[in-house]
């Protein structure tokens, strides 16, 4: 599953941004560079002028959606909303993204390409440290209360978690 991203426009990527930028401009363009037509929303919850101006100015020149909200929504308003928007610009698959992490496009396909083969599955990408060590592989989700918990600690947690039919 290597190459060019299959149908990037119908990839939504969702960033919910706080404060600074900078984190988008060193991630989240460096990706969307890469994968021409990627369908980009970024949800700013304010923080101050100046930032809403710099994050304004990034998403002009990364032609990137940008959605406004006048208050901080917090982070799960802000990507619900963010993906409301991707949908409706007409996306199949959504990837939410943190602003600090870096997504190659190789993983991105992978990613895609997943989810095409099973459309109601939930996927997370393993996450490693600079150093290479790991800091996330999946979680379960247990849908009697809605939680989620790391699979690594499967034993510690009542209940069975879901899993896609």
């Amino acid at each position: 599953m290597t190459g060019p991203v299959r149908s990037p426009e119908r990839i939504g990527i969702v960033v919910v941004n706080y404060g600074d930028p900078t984190l988008l401009e060193q991630n989240l363009a460096a990706l969307t560079r890469a994968v021409p037509g990627l369908r980009t929303v970024v949800v700013d919850n304010y923080s101050s002028p100046a930032a809403r101006d710099a994050v304004t100015r990034l998403a002009d020149a990364e032609c990137w959606d940008l959605l406004l909200p006048e208050d901080n929504l917090g982070f799960g308003a802000g990507m619900n909303l963010g993906v409301a928007r991707a949908i409706g610009l007409g996306v199949e698959q959504v990837l939410l993204l943190n602003p600090d992490a870096t997504l190659t496009p190789a993983a991105l396909d992978v990613l895609s390409h997943r989810c095409a083969e099973q459309p109601m599955t939930m996927l997370a990408p393993r996450i490693e440290r600079p150093d290479g060590s790991l800091w996330f592989d999946g979680v379960d989700l247990y849908l009697h209360d809605g939680t989620i918990r790391s699979r690594r600690r499967r034993e510690d947690h009542p209940g069975r978690p879901w899993r896609p039919g």
